[in-house]
């Protein structure tokens, strides 16, 4: 997302107040992510160490199969 300031003489008086609008909006979503990426990143390597068959990633053969 790009943000232009307002040019002189425009009238932008609320300019400052969307950009601190957005900065707040995106200081709520690094929270709220960091919240939810602890917990289940817990959770999947309980799970990994519990489970043998459980794996976070699956190889790619080299052969294509068409479908």
């Amino acid at each position: 997302m790009f943000i232009e300031d307002p040019k002189e003489g425009e009238s932008g008086g609320g300019g400052r107040a969307v950009i601190g609008l957005i900065d707040v909006k995106r200081s709520a979503v690094g929270v709220g992510a960091r919240a939810l990426f602890y917990p289940t990143l817990l959770y999947n390597v309980v799970r990994n160490k519990c489970e043998s068959g459980f794996h976070w990633w699956d190889e790619v053969d080299e052969v294509s199969h068409e479908v």
